[in-house]
């Protein structure tokens, strides 16, 4: 068949059933075309649930989930998933269900390089600012470490290598990896052994290569990333691991392999020398599970990866199916409606669990505790509630105060344990060599008056119980001792009166002995307060019972909860540290992927998460509140991914400054009507206030206006009068909400036009590939170019960050519509950059009148500012003067009038200038958000 524009548009709707997904493109009525939505149109952080209905011939009632004789009977119903592709334009291998998954080949001689080496590797990556491992021959296990490629978060490549199998070396580039517009881009790294010399290279596939075939193949352009980096001689080791693309074994940081497409790699012996493997997976059938490559290599696949040919425009949940027919009983038809996750998820309104609550609950593995009572059970409870299923609740004997104290921000309200004894039964549980008994504890400033057993776990093994005792003596002390047998006990900690914090005590059988450790964490606190020893001749065994002031005495306003009892020890900072304080600080990309973890979402990020705005204490709200409250404080957005079903980030540091993803010539025909331009104030924003914190507890605020200007809150002629809003943000700290008000007033104050829909056309028959390849791959977040625009609307074309999407599919066609907003207040800057690391002067203006051809100006600065740069390394730069776009070639004169030598009309506008006009940089210095 002729492949689309020229022919039809390969076009595939599968349903997942029973795991299997199932095409069903077949019974798709076409009609008028099918229309898939995305994202939202304007300024917010709020997105629409993506959507996409579809007409399915239901004559045979198979797309009734009720129809016992149906044929998808049993296998189709509320939420099922949909996805729908069109064809790619050549292979690729795709690892998109998890980070675990890769193409390998089996050791040989020719691939154990012990010189030389050189790797190449073509890959288009979800998000170029996170922990990937991308390909290796490194196996940690018996020492079968080679060398392996990883790319960090913050941009640069570290290339590892051992001389021996074990011994690490290692080069990190010095320069951050150029992002690439549409996420594709090659990789290579050359290492000189006899000095330990690795020198890494970039090189960027042209937008239809992308689709049609390998960059490796075509000798690419590479270009130097950084300067080369000298770690030393060493020679690699003659490893047995297998060669892996997309993945490392054991990867030397702990990373995850990639998620997205690997297009080709390539493993040569010595620098620019002979090919050694060369997998093209641009040239392999779809669903192969194994081939050959150029040297005899046989490459397998592992663990979910695939070799698809597939361009996935949209993942959804099919959420109604309500059947039609006509009155003759013909025209029998179904309506499936696939919306994006947000809907589901927007449907909730039951609030999360706390921080602590959900860290206990949310554990994997043989970190799973055996024992848990949070204690955050309502004033009225006659019990404290197991937080596992099924298990039995902790019993209270006395009187307690539940749900009293609020001191811990990672919990909800918790019992003061005045003159009660709690006691729980532990269910029987597998034998384990370790024991961990962990809990918050308060105890008032005041100190306890009388030595008090606050928490005992009894052992059915020789050591008899485990118990943590408090003592009045220097200002308070803890200790961990033990009872109903030979004494042993922990070094005391003192000056305990009024902590706040986790206590954890752990008992690990270690031959005959038994290593103890008392850790302390205290609320806030940076580091444990740790003491550890052995036990001769002591053995802990499993946990039978857990009892909360034994003798009993009277602790008064002492706060103990979120008891748990685990039979492996894990680091008390690293595990805890975090829902202790409500995970205070985090930031807010890192915060949204760990929900969307915690909840079994699949997660896709865009920009460095760890570099997100940092965010208060996360309070006990809906997914989607919380959810929200990231995007909320820093200013990103949330995306449904096409390549998943699931839930994705992309931070403001990853709207900035981008290059175009997709550049649409007007004069080309690369645009279609209707193209409307809009002059209106529906995102103009003057006067804005962000106050820190939660709506119950608001902390310092800041309020920022635009004084001055078109735009500013004068009243009109002088400006527009006032357009306020405020908002209250979780931020981590009151530095912060100057820092989003002024971001928030810049993007509000951008005095351009806009453009409500920018539409092309896929399907005309003259389209430039580039072009026709750029638009279907363009994103949410990415940056639209509009280029040669008409003379009736403003100069310079179009610059747009997109925000929404429409794409109309029919038999024969596809239009993408682009709903967006300006993409200049996102220009920040970027140091060291030749156009956007520029600061700026203030106050300049044109000496003296010029004409519209003019080659040179006179410029004056206020006095007190700084004049404009004579370095010769300098030039060229642009600089806007009332409307006009101005390239600055030279400039004379250190002092008093500056005469600039300039190119004029650099944006086609042709007109002569008056002195007194103001100018400044084209491209205005702004601080990025974060």
């Amino acid at each position: 068949m002729t492949a689309f524009p020229a022919g039809f548009l390969d076009q595939r709707y599968e349903l997942s059933m029973a795991g299997v997904w199932t095409d069903i493109s077949g019974y798709l009525l076409p009609g008028s075309g099918i229309m898939i939505t995305r994202g939202h149109p304007d300024e917010s952080t709020r997105t629409n649930p993506s959507s996409v209905p579809l007409i399915a011939d239901n004559s045979a009632g198979r797309f009734c989930q009720y129809n016992p004789t149906g044929p998808f009977y049993g296998l189709i119903g509320r939420n099922t998933p949909l996805r729908i592709s069109t064809l790619e334009g050549a292979s690729y291998l795709r690892s998109e269900t998890d980070q675990v998954s890769y193409a390998s080949c089996p050791n040989a001689a020719a691939l154990q390089i012990t010189g030389d080496t050189e790797v190449q590797i073509d890959v288009t990556l979800g998000n170029w600012n996170s922990n990937q491992a991308l390909c290796g021959k490194w196996v940690a296990s018996g020492g079968q470490r080679s060398w392996a490629l990883e790319l960090n978060e913050n941009g640069t490549l570290t290339w590892w290598w051992s001389p021996d199998g074990s011994t690490l070396v290692s080069a990190t580039s010095t320069a951050t990896v150029p992002l690439p517009p549409l996420r594709r881009q090659a990789l290579r790294v050359t290492l000189a052994v006899a000095t330990g010399t690795v020198t890494f290279y970039t090189a960027v596939a042209a937008a239809n290569q992308a689709q049609l075939g390998p960059v490796l193949a075509t000798s690419p352009a590479w270009v130097q990333l950084g300067a080369a980096v000298v770690a030393g001689a060493n020679s690699v080791f003659a490893g047995t691991a297998a060669v892996t693309a997309g993945d490392v074994l054991s990867a030397p940081n702990g990373y995850l392999g990639y998620l997205g497409k690997v297009h080709a790699f390539r493993l040569l012996s010595g620098i620019a020398g002979t090919v050694k493997a060369s997998p093209d997976f641009t040239a392999q059938t779809p669903g192969a599970a194994s081939f050959a490559d150029g040297q005899a290599n046989t490459w397998t696949l592992a663990g979910t990866a695939e070799i698809s040919d597939r361009k996935y425009r949209g993942h959804f949940e099919v959420t109604a199916w309500p059947p039609d027919w006509d009155p003759t009983g013909h025209n029998v038809k179904a309506t499936i409606t696939g919306s994006g996750v947000l809907r589901r998820l927007g449907q909730g309104n039951t609030p999360l669990k706390s921080a602590m609550y959900r860290y206990w609950t949310k554990l994997t593995g043989s970190a799973v505790p055996v024992a848990y009572w949070p204690g955050e059970d309502g004033s009225a409870a006659g019990q404290l509630a197991s937080g596992l299923p099924g298990g039995p609740p902790m019993l209270i004997s006395g009187s307690a105060s539940l749900a009293t104290s609020t001191v811990f921000p990672g919990s909800a309200a918790l019992p003061a344990v005045g003159g009660s004894t709690w006691t729980g039964a532990v269910q029987p549980y597998p034998a384990a060599g370790t024991t961990v008994l962990r809990f918050l504890l308060s105890i008032p400033a005041a100190g306890l008056p009388q030595t008090a057993v606050l928490v005992m776990m009894t052992v059915n093994g020789t050591v008899g119980a485990g118990a943590v005792e408090y003592q009045s003596a220097s200002g308070g002390t803890l200790e961990a001792a033990g009872i109903f047998s030979s004494g042993w006990s922990s070094t005391p900690l003192t000056g305990i009166n009024g902590f706040t914090g986790i206590v954890s005590l752990e008992l690990t059988n270690s031959g005959a002995n038994m290593n103890w450790a008392f850790n302390l964490l205290p609320l806030g606190a940076g580091a444990v307060t740790a003491s550890s020893g052995t036990a001769a001749s002591l053995q802990t065994g499993n946990v039978t019972s857990v009892t909360v002031n034994m003798d009993p005495i009277a602790l008064g306003a002492t706060v103990i909860g979120h008891i748990g009892i685990q039979t492996v020890v894990t680091d008390l900072y690293t595990v805890m540290h975090g829902p202790l304080n409500a995970w205070a600080g985090e930031p807010a990309g890192v915060r949204f992927q760990r929900l969307c973890a915690e909840e079994g979402i699949a997660f896709r990020g865009v920009g460095q998460l760890s570099a997100s705005v940092p965010m208060g204490a996360m309070s006990q709200q809906t997914l989607m509140q919380d959810l929200q409250e990231c995007a909320d404080a820093d200013r990103g957005v949330i995306f449904e991914p096409r390549q998943v079903l699931g839930l994705g980030y992309r931070t403001v540091g990853s709207l900035c400054s981008q290059k175009p993803a997709v550049t649409a010539d007007w004069n080309a025909d690369e645009v279609s009507p209707p193209l409307t331009m809009t002059d209106d104030d529906q995102y103009t924003i003057n006067d804005v206030t962000i106050t820190r914190g939660t709506t119950a507890a608001a902390g310092s605020s800041s309020q920022q206006v635009q004084a001055s200007g078109p735009l500013s809150i004068q009243p009109p002629p002088a400006g527009v009068g006032t357009y306020d809003t405020s908002a209250t943000l979780s931020l981590a700290d009151d530095t912060w909400p100057p820092n989003v008000a002024n971001w928030m007033l810049h993007l509000g104050t951008v005095n351009e036009p806009r453009w409500p829909s920018i539409t092309a056309d896929l399907a005309k028959a003259n389209i430039d590939p580039v072009f026709l390849y750029a638009a279907m791959d363009a994103d949410l977040g990415d940056y639209l170019a509009m280029i040669s625009t008409p003379v009736s609307v403003p100069p310079g074309g179009a610059r747009q960050i997109i925000q929404g999407l429409a794409e109309t599919l029919t038999l024969r066609g596809w239009k993408i519509s682009w709903q967006g907003v300006p993409e200049s207040p996102y220009e920040v800057i970027i140091l060291d950059d030749p156009v956007f690391g520029r600061l700026d002067t203030d106050g300049s203006t044109l000496h003296a009148s010029i004409s519209a051809v003019a080659t040179s100006m006179g410029v004056d600065t206020l006095a007190g500012y700084p004049v404009w740069t004579q370095a010769a390394g300098d030039f060229p730069f642009d600089i806007l003067m009332s409307g006009e776009r101005i390239t600055v070639t030279n400039i004379t004169g250190a002092s008093g009038t500056q005469t600039f030598t300039v190119t004029r009309s650099a944006n086609g506008v042709v007109k002569a200038q008056t002195a007194g006009t103001p100018l400044a940089l084209y491209y205005t210095p702004i601080l990025a958000l974060a």
